[in-house]
């Protein structure tokens, strides 16, 4: 597929970001088109390269942190794949004009880091449009301007508080439970994606650039508004039950045969009963006047899953939730780690994809949930190492000469691996 074909084709990005809402981002950007430059701070670099000396072992490549952890660190190399980096100091004052050739060239600039931090290093819209009046900037905050919390400072688990959702999670024990991954992160992702599509296609038709504001706390309760309704117009919170569902049955997760394996099945009509009862072998289960339909089920749901589970303790995940699923019940196995690594469907589709880094070696890593009909192969670029590309984007895009770079470099206000 030719690059033009791509939605962000020939765009340039800056982006400003640690961790994983702003780092996966900046990937999407880069698989739409754009070409991404990240600008690592000296003084303060994306905290998923993880410590300079290395820390959770877990997180390198055979628990290896290595010379430069900062180059190997999974998190890091698995986000931020198909960009640049340039090591500066966005603090020095004798890194300034390289930093706003830099912003001269680019036609976005995207940050997730606390509110003010922009202002203060004096890129903020106000400051970046002077130098660049058709930029467009995407900040990503906890919750807005404007407001009583705008300085609201917050991670993953507190964003999911904050927003509601962690009262929803849980067993009914009074505990609230967060979902697990900071599932804020990919959430504020996706929807900065579509603003900035939004903010380009605007900015094509009428040449004017723009500020977005992207609230993630704002982002997460699109997921459950119903909730919001139903407590403020009626006066019901609805209370956490597990893997239970008010409206059908079974509708839980079972454990299979073998060291922690489960399947996970939700039947909603009676066909898929029926259906359930006969893979299962379990034909009269169709006659039991406890489970004739939803309503029935329901009621009888404790023991319905105890039936079900003395059953399917028997089968295999896989082979299982491939038999329900050709006889139309919704079913699938609840993968691990190991079960999604080895997908051959995720591996054939390319979402799975095995790239070769320079320092962590060849490993796979997941893709994007989207693909283009015209392009087959998937960018395999790898991460980028902390300030690989310092050189080589300074001087394409700032215009910089080599006794500049030179200086700079030489001056600590640079670096280049």
């Amino acid at each position: 597929m030719k690059t033009d074909a791509l939605p962000l084709s020939a765009w340039r990005v800056l982006e400003i970001s640690t961790a994983w809402a702003g780092p996966m981002l900046g990937r999407i950007l880069s698989d739409l088109g754009a070409d991404v430059v990240k600008l690592e701070s000296l003084d303060s670099i994306d905290n998923w390269r993880g410590a300079v000396k290395g820390d959770d072992r877990k997180r390198y490549p055979l628990g290896e942190p290595g010379l430069r952890p900062y180059n190997r660190n999974a998190w890091f190399n698995t986000q931020n794949m198909g960009k640049h980096s340039v090591g500066i100091d966005l603090k020095s004052p004798i890194a300034r004009l390289a930093v706003e050739e830099l912003v001269k060239s680019c036609d976005a600039l995207i940050c997730n880091f606390a509110a003010g931090a922009l202002k203060r290093m004096k890129l903020d819209y106000e400051h970046l449009i002077k130098i660049n009046p058709q930029i467009i900037l995407l900040e990503m905050v906890v919750t807005g301007e404007g407001a009583p919390l705008e300085n609201t400072r917050g991670v993953g688990p507190t964003m999911e508080a904050l927003a509601g959702m962690t009262v929803l999670t849980g067993y009914g024990d009074g505990v609230p439970q967060r979902t697990g991954p900071a599932y804020v992160d990919p959430i504020g992702a996706l929807n900065g994606a579509m603003a900035m599509l939004l903010a380009a296609r605007h900015r094509q038709q009428t040449g004017e650039g723009q500020r977005i504001e992207l609230a993630q706390r704002e982002s997460l309760m699109n997921w459950y508004g119903e909730r919001f309704i139903l407590a403020a117009v009626d006066g019901i919170e609805i209370a956490p039950n597990g893997n239970q569902s008010s409206v059908v049955a079974p509708h839980d997760a079972f454990k299979t045969m073998g060291d922690d394996e489960w399947i996970a099945i939700a039947v909603s009509t009676n066909a898929q009963w029926i259906a359930l009862c006969e893979v299962l072998q379990k034909t009269e289960w169709i006659q039991d006047a406890r489970f004739v339909n939803a309503e029935s089920r329901i009621k009888n749901s404790d023991a319905l899953n105890e039936m079900i589970t003395s059953v399917i303790k028997q089968h295999n995940k896989l082979k299982l939730a491939f038999s329900l699923q050709k006889a139309g019940v919704c079913a699938a196995p609840v993968n691990n780690g190991k079960d999604i690594f080895e997908d051959s469907h995720l591996i054939a589709n390319q979402f799975m994809i095995d790239v070769e880094h320079p320092e962590a070696g060849t490993h796979r890593y997941q893709g994007l949930p989207f693909h283009f009909d015209q392009k087959k192969e998937r960018r395999q670029t790898p991460a980028p190492l902390l300030g690989q590309h310092t050189r080589e984007i300074l001087k394409d895009w700032a215009g910089l000469d080599d006794q500049t770079l030179d200086s700079l470099i030489d001056s600590g206000a640079c670096i280049q691996a």
